[in-house]
């Protein structure tokens, strides 16, 4: 965790005599930066979510990551959905850390720990004020000793829907589990038209120490928790189906083009209001395929109906998109 600093105490500088505290004063100052338009963009994103997000869905969100959050609630048709790739999930925490210490949003625990924006966040968001953040300092090289625990803790264990599933400590560092198990759910998650073989090298390249009981650990996890199969070297991700409220597969939208099913989506949420939910009838199921399809990319569609699709989804933005925002 890094030390906060308000915004006035950087812009003022440290003052002093000597040319020790000089120095010391030069080299703090080299860990700060104009932090503007990171802060606007977590905030932005905070708005368009209609701040009814937590900490961790906001780092999916600005990352890009297809989270079961994200994906449920269609934040990925979201403006600033991915704005923040060039910036790690971890940096991102950091930052979103200062910005919640220097009070550009609180947490509001009456409401289910969503981020609220401040008017001080305002300021920021609309070019009133600026905002000054801290470079996030490497592990192990805050300034501080660490204590011996924390020094050696590692967490080896990846959680899933409740379960943990530990990896052995010498196999840990070989492979960054969290981002391969992820890209195993995110793509199993998706894969609703076909049974797909993928290279197990895409997950666990050739050159990793001691491949074999990387394999081995790594698909005895996603085999578990997703019901994939890892054969020989090929990854095989059977068809998804999902269900309607009667038991039966949903299938695609029956519609004459985009535009005709950018009306219907249209007038279920006119006539609904809230959006097509998982595991309702036939029709609404479909609708909510439709969507999922377009926000994620799956098919191909030209700009112009992306920006229409963009507009309609900004349009309803302060409409439920999923059960628990219904009765909320």
């Amino acid at each position: 965790m890094t030390t906060l600093v308000s915004n006035s105490a950087v812009a003022s500088g440290i003052q002093s005599t000597s040319s020790n505290q000089q120095m010391a004063s030069a080299t703090m100052d080299a860990r700060y930066f104009d932090g503007t338009i990171i802060v606007q963009k977590a905030l932005s994103t905070l708005l368009r979510t209609n701040q009814r997000i937590r900490l961790i869905t906001a780092v999916d969100i600005l990352r890009g990551f297809a989270s079961e959050q994200v994906m449920q609630c269609g934040y990925g048709s979201l403006s600033t959905y991915g704005i923040g790739r060039d910036i790690s999930r971890s940096d991102w925490r950091d930052y979103l850390l200062q910005m919640l210490h220097l009070g550009y949003f609180r947490i509001d625990y009456r409401d289910d720990h969503h981020l609220k924006v401040t008017n001080l966040g305002l300021d920021v968001l609309y070019g009133r004020a600026s905002a000054v953040l801290e470079m996030p300092q490497p592990e192990g090289l805050s300034g501080q000793a660490q204590r011996p625990e924390r020094q050696q803790q590692v967490r080896n264990v990846i959680t899933i829907a409740g379960v943990a599933y530990e990896v052995p400590l010498d196999l840990w560092g070989l492979l960054p589990w969290r981002d391969k198990v992820r890209e195993v759910k995110e793509r199993q998650y998706w894969n609703f038209y076909s049974d797909v073989r993928l290279p197990l090298t895409d997950l666990v390249p050739a050159a990793v120490e001691r491949r074999d009981e990387v394999v081995a650990k790594f698909a005895e996890i996603v085999e578990a928790a997703y019901g994939v199969r890892i054969e020989g070297e090929e990854l095989f991700i059977p068809q998804r189906v999902e269900y309607d409220e009667a038991g039966a597969p949903v299938v695609g939208l029956q519609c004459a083009d985009f535009d005709d099913a950018l009306t219907q989506f249209r007038a279920f949420v006119e006539q609904n209001q809230r959006y097509p939910m998982v595991g309702g009838p036939a029709y609404e199921c479909s609708l909510r395929r439709w969507y999922q399809e377009v926000a994620h990319q799956l098919v191909q569609v030209s700009d112009a109906q992306r920006q229409a699709f963009k507009e309609m989804d900004e349009r309803y933005q302060g409409v439920p998109k999923t059960r628990r925002a219904v009765k909320a």
